[in-house]
């Protein structure tokens, strides 16, 4: 039986929902990685700071900074916390990205956080 260049319905729906899946993928992929090298930045600085009485909150500060602006993502020193207490430093960094996927905007919280055990 032949069709004279029908195409069905849903194959078109299923198409447009698999490229805004990709479009959005293409978006939130890339950022993840970097948010991911903000995690691993967070997590070295503390340990770093657990083992090392000479690295300082500034340095901790300076490592998430320089990070953040590598990756280009909007990290300010305001949203760095570091607490050094009994025997534990705890860091961590509250930032949001704002991604826009044809125009529906969606924010991106990440919180990366890490407590290191201090060996004085």
């Amino acid at each position: 039986m032949k069709r004279s260049g029908k195409i069905n319905f849903g194959c078109i729906i299923m198409s447009i929902l698999l490229a805004i899946g990709g479009l959005a993928a293409y978006q939130i992929i890339p950022l993840r990685v970097r948010a991911a090298e903000v995690n691993e930045t967070v997590k070295r600085a503390a340990e770093t700071a657990a083992t090392d009485q000479r690295y300082k909150d500034e340095n901790i500060r300076a490592a998430i900074l320089e990070t953040a602006r590598n990756n280009k993502l909007p990290i300010t020193e305001k949203q760095i916390r570091i607490e050094r207490g009994g025997q534990v430093i705890h860091v961590d960094v509250h930032y949001q990205v704002t991604i826009d996927i044809l125009g529906y905007k969606y924010d991106m919280k990440f919180d990366p956080y890490y407590d290191a055990p201090r060996f004085d």
